[in-house]
């Protein structure tokens, strides 16, 4: 009786803080749409890739660092090097569906990765 009161009580306010946000149904539903995903991230990854510079073109110059200059002096995407960051980012996106329910790690997590893209001078508007 008095210990669901008592241990509710220690919980710090950020401990539900995902569960006000998602139902614990729709972090299995997420959970079992990522194992799917997971099955191949490298292609998974370069296909969002693709689509984020198709549809926001200017995106790609955040990029220059995955990129070759071709003989004619073109910018083109190095294919190991960007296969090699889209599959970073699909891992970090499994860490944070894994910890949904960790609202600590979760905030923690979208914190620094927040800051980073801030340091590369990624704006919300950014993004499609």
């Amino acid at each position: 009786m008095g210990c669901n009161t008592s241990m509710n009580s220690r919980r710090s306010a950020d401990d539900n803080e995902v569960n006000d946000y998602m139902t614990s149904d729709e972090i299995l539903i997420v959970r079992e749409s990522w194992a799917i995903v997971a099955l191949d991230l490298p292609a998974t990854g370069l296909h969002i890739f693709t689509r984020l510079f198709e549809m926001e073109k200017d995106l790609k110059k955040l990029f220059r660092r995955l990129m070759s200059q071709t003989e004619s002096g073109e910018f083109v995407f190095d294919s190991v090097r960007l296969e090699r960051h889209a599959t970073l980012v699909m891992k970090n996106l499994g860490q944070a569906v894994e910890n949904l329910d960790d609202s600590t790690y979760f905030s923690e997590m979208l914190t620094t990765l927040g800051e980073k893209h801030s340091a590369y001078n990624v704006k919300p508007e950014m993004l499609p």
